[in-house]
């Protein structure tokens, strides 16, 4: 049918429909249009304290399960470490901001990030001191201080390495 509509474009065709016992015929001209519409309309919602706190909570929520999706995507290689974003990136990113309320969603942004990040479960992190407070109470003895120690300042030393890595590339792409 729609073949038979494309041959005809510009000319008169007829259909005939039939409904139950009845039959109708109903003439059409197909036009060639360059937009078409779905019939969907879109508003914005109002701007009231409900609705603001409605979409903040699951806009943070998007965001953070956003983390956890491009934290796997790193961790399978689909990723690379040049994408990644350090402090000079993201300076660059808040000098391009065009106006107040640009410059504090950033600024949510980040802090919704340093926020989200310090708790994965990663030594230096708050998520790596839950993470072994949580074998300590299953263990019901605390590790030697020694352990700890040495496992904090790996997970720190591999955390220096990414931030080196990825300053180095934010420098690179701004010259």
């Amino acid at each position: 049918m729609v073949e038979e509509i494309n041959k005809n474009v510009g000319e008169k065709i007829i259909f005939t429909v039939k409904r139950g016992e009845e039959t109708k015929q109903i003439e059409i001209t197909p036009e060639v249009k360059s937009n078409y519409y779905m019939g969907v309309y879109l508003k914005m919602a109002e701007n009231n304290f409900a609705n603001n706190t409605y979409y903040a909570f699951f806009e943070t929520g998007d965001f953070a399960f956003s983390i956890v999706d491009n934290l796997k995507l790193l961790f399978t290689g689909n990723v690379s470490i040049d994408q990644m974003m350090g402090p000079v990136g993201i300076g660059g990113v808040v000098a391009e901001t065009n106006d107040l309320a640009d410059f504090i969603y950033i600024l949510a942004l980040v802090s919704i990030s340093l926020g989200f990040t310090n708790l994965l479960p990663f030594p230096p992190l708050d998520g790596g001191k839950i993470v072994i407070l949580l074998i300590e109470a299953i263990r019901r003895k605390p590790l030697k201080e020694k352990t700890e120690l040495t496992i904090q300042m790996i997970g720190f030393m591999v955390l220096m390495g990414l931030a080196v890595i990825v300053t180095y590339n934010d420098i690179l792409r701004v010259f």
